[in-house]
């Protein structure tokens, strides 16, 4: 916070490209960076209370202490009301609120959300992973998977699909979309959320279902793959599989510079090619940065 606005900018684009230099031995150009306003753009917290007389607010660093907050800069006005009025009605402890409009959302008490991301509808649940920054959303999604080959029994893989929010525009362009997620939770909402009868949804670990995907016959192939992981990046065992079922265009989300550059040096090993970089800057006044590589044979 104390960098102005386009300072910080330039140094989120300076911090990947020496993550690149440094981790991956390659040099890029300084990637496009796409920014949204910065501040008010918050749409979760994790707020906190001690007792049920207390005012609501954030855990101190390294400390059990409830630090009362009546206000938040980068939270949406949707918060205002309720840090203003010390969220009287909030239980004790620990509790996720989602704001993504004027209304906010309490984990426990609204256990689902409706939301809208390019006129589309999602189905999200108040305690799960959603993007907390709703004006970047469009964008980032048309990146992801704007301009992508079309084919009329096209076949597109979401790996970490999350609710669904890349398959959901993936199935707008390929009548085939397979969802690969972990949280059994998150599948059941990506069902509701993709929609189209020949779409195939599978809970589980991405290393145990490619595991047991090379045992298949033939080999299944798809025209694009697009995988959003952790912040840990891809595993071995899922880059090896990039290799072993490969694609003509894979598109890589990314939250973590250092582990999207040891993997973009292992995928260029295994004949895939960085086409294209580009950086959205989620979360302004910290460090943190998120990225949409682009890959083609």
């Amino acid at each position: 916070m104390h960098l102005t606005e386009d300072a910080q900018r330039r140094q989120k684009q300076l911090l990947v490209a020496e993550s690149f230099r440094r981790i991956a031995k390659k040099e890029i150009p300084l990637p496009a960076l796409v920014a949204g306003p910065a501040w008010a753009y918050r749409t979760r917290l994790q707020l906190h209370k001690s007792t049920a007389q207390s005012r609501a607010g954030f855990m101190a660093r390294g400390s059990n202490e409830v630090v009362p907050v009546t206000r938040c800069p980068i939270a949406t006005d949707g918060f205002r009301e309720l840090l203003e009025g010390g969220a009287p009605d909030l239980r004790v402890g620990r509790t996720l609120v989602f704001a993504p409009g004027d209304t906010p959302w309490e984990e426990g008490r609204d256990p689902v959300v409706r939301v809208e991301v390019a006129g589309k509808p999602f189905l999200v649940a108040t305690d799960g992973f959603f993007q907390s920054n709703s004006a970047l959303l469009p964008a980032f999604v048309e990146q992801v998977v704007g301009g992508l080959p079309e084919t009329a029994h096209g076949r597109a893989l979401d790996l970490y699909c999350g609710v669904g929010l890349f398959a959901a525009f993936l199935a707008d362009h390929y009548p085939r979309v397979t969802a690969v997620e972990e949280n059994a939770s998150a599948l059941d909402l990506a069902r509701k959320n993709v929609v189209g009868p020949l779409h195939e949804f599978i809970a589980s670990s991405l290393e145990a279902w490619v595991a047991r995907l090379k045992r298949v016959t033939p080999k299944p192939r798809w025209d694009v793959i697009v995988v959003d992981p952790p912040r840990t990046g891809l595993s071995g065992e899922v880059r090896r599989f990039l290799a072993d079922f490969p694609t003509s265009h894979l598109i890589y989300v990314s939250c973590n510079p250092d582990t999207l550059a040891r993997d973009t040096a292992d995928l260029e090993t295994k004949g895939y090619r960085l086409d294209s970089l580009t950086l959205f800057d989620f979360y302004p006044q910290t460090s943190h940065i998120e990225a949409v590589a682009r890959f083609v044979r």
